[in-house]
């Protein structure tokens, strides 16, 4: 039996974030970093750069006129704002040549973009004022898979085929299998890559988010982002816990409305940030 973080400690197979990321997130966690050191940081890389410009000038984000520097960018969307996206850059970038026999890469992200989506959608209803940052969480939520995919294939091929013969949560038999489930896994990355410490609890608690303490309603968010496409098919096996339905107030008819706007969304983004896996 593992625990997250020896699982996450033997992920010597997967990459780190970018160094041009590290430089940015020094910024912003610096209490007097500013926008002129920010925007340093990402012109050091013309790589990132270009890709932040075409993110954020993409229709996904649809933002008004066209916006040609990293200065205009974070003049516009804010500091913390343009972190996220290089952020949701720097996720996509490291992973980008990642590749386990056991789910093909292109599925797997398209749908961790799906969960972004939806978490940046339900952040919007809920009042976030960086529901950007819900994004990134939601594309981080089921990373705790793809490392165990990589480092604990033949266990995390039987808790997937049990799960799918018995209709029992994946999660438990995670827990039965391996020691610990993606939740976990995915919670014991955002501390070894040392990213906001505000990632920590809503992807830990996304399974029973009720459990989260400070950050209940972004783990709801997440809970509901990670069950919708079961939620909107009726599946019995993946059902969204009602008390994540109260705290957000949604019913059947809100979620099918949230399901119809991101399977609306779902090609642009995902061609936005997986450009290269979305032209495969």
């Amino acid at each position: 039996m593992l625990s997250a973080v020896e699982i996450v400690e033997q992920t010597d197979r997967l990459p780190s974030l970018p160094a041009a990321y590290m430089k940015v997130k020094r910024v912003i966690d610096d209490p007097h970093g500013s926008i002129r050191q920010l925007a340093a940081a990402m012109s050091s890389d013309p790589a990132m750069t270009a890709r932040v410009l075409r993110v954020v000038n993409s229709p996904f984000y649809g933002y008004p006129g066209r916006i040609e520097t990293v200065t205009r960018a974070l003049n516009i969307l804010g500091m913390q704002q343009v972190h996220d996206v290089v952020l949701a850059w720097a996720i996509s970038s490291a992973f980008a040549d990642v590749r386990t026999a056991v789910i093909p890469m292109k599925s797997f992200w398209r749908q961790s973009v799906a969960r972004a989506i939806a978490a940046r959608q339900l952040a919007r209803r809920a009042g976030f004022v960086d529901a950007e940052r819900l994004f990134v969480e939601g594309l981080l939520s089921d990373i705790g898979h793809l490392i165990m995919y990589t480092v604990v294939p033949d266990l995390a091929i039987a808790a997937m085929t049990a799960s799918r013969q018995t209709e029992h949560p994946l999660h438990e038999l995670e827990l039965e299998l391996i020691g610990c489930d993606y939740a976990e896994v995915g919670a014991a990355l955002v501390l070894a890559w040392e990213l906001p410490e505000s990632f920590y609890e809503p992807i830990k608690c996304q399974i029973a988010p009720s459990t989260a303490t400070i950050h209940r309603l972004e783990a709801a968010i997440l809970h509901i982002a990670g069950t919708l496409e079961a939620s909107a098919a009726k599946s019995p096996s993946v059902q969204p816990d009602p008390d994540a339905l109260a705290v957000l107030e949604l019913d059947e008819a809100s979620l099918i409305s949230l399901y119809s706007e991101v399977t609306g969304e779902l090609d642009s983004a995902f061609a936005t940030f997986f450009p290269n896996l979305a032209a495969a």
